[in-house]
């Protein structure tokens, strides 16, 4: 259990070192400041949809819901930079 608690930290560090791999190098910062943002807002609307998520359908539901974004947010990751990598 704690290699799977320890893969969703793994991916903030994973997609900042993609950015700055793929993107030139005066832009890096501005994308860094943005996934900042991007992410405070996710989690911002994530824990409203999780308290409906939880009174809807209980605590079961939303363990699913969170084992399964971050697998599809790298498919889409995958997808989006298939030419790329």
């Amino acid at each position: 259990t704690c290699f799977v608690a320890m893969l969703p930290q793994a991916w903030s560090p994973t997609t900042a070192a993609l950015c700055a791999a793929l993107l030139p190098h005066e832009s890096t910062a501005t994308v860094f400041g943005m996934m900042g943002m991007a992410g405070s807002l996710a989690g911002a609307c994530f824990a409203q949809i999780l308290g409906l998520v939880i009174q809807q359908f209980g605590y079961p539901a939303a363990f699913v819901l969170a084992a399964l974004l971050h697998p599809i947010a790298a498919v889409i990751l995958r997808l989006l930079l298939r030419k790329t990598i």
